[in-house]
């Protein structure tokens, strides 16, 4: 199955469904396929794509269907990223703030003691964390490293 394939599939499936939780799965999954459709990929990783495309089994769905095409949508999101070195978005700044909040206690507690510490070191690692993170993320996002898993 290929990109194309796959997306007039999802396109006919959120057709027949006005259930909103199937049409955000549908709607995912639509929307990385075409991201991963407009990227210049080889022939050789069209083909792995096609291949893990016929692997995930998007023909044949169970009775859970919400259930199986979220499992299915995050074993295709993980295999892109791994892949062509992608991110999602939001990545960088969701581990820039927890390495600054960690740091930042870590450092502050010793520095200013128990209390000023742990309000004002937790404060200034989150922040330095969340500029850290947005920084990453605006350089991965010029070298078109993120992959769109939200729909418009």
């Amino acid at each position: 199955m290929n990109f194309t394939e796959a997306i007039i599939l999802f396109k006919d499936h959120l057709k027949q469904t006005e259930i909103k939780p199937e049409v955000k799965v549908y709607s995912s999954f639509i929307a990385v396929l075409k991201d991963l459709q407009n990227r210049n990929l080889s022939e050789e990783e069209l083909l792995d794509f096609e291949n893990k495309l016929d692997d995930l089994k998007l023909e044949t769905i169970p009775e859970n269907k919400k259930k199986y095409l979220k499992k299915q949508l995050n074993i295709l999101i993980q295999y892109s990223i791994k892949k062509l070195n992608l991110i999602t978005e939001g990545t960088y700044i969701a581990i820039g703030l927890s390495l600054g909040t960690g740091l930042g206690l870590s450092l502050g507690i010793p520095i200013l003691g128990s209390t000023n510490g742990v309000t004002y070191g937790m404060s200034f690692g989150m922040i330095l964390g969340i500029i850290i993170g947005t920084i990453l993320e605006q350089k991965a996002k010029k070298e078109n490293r993120i992959l769109n898993t939200n729909p418009k």
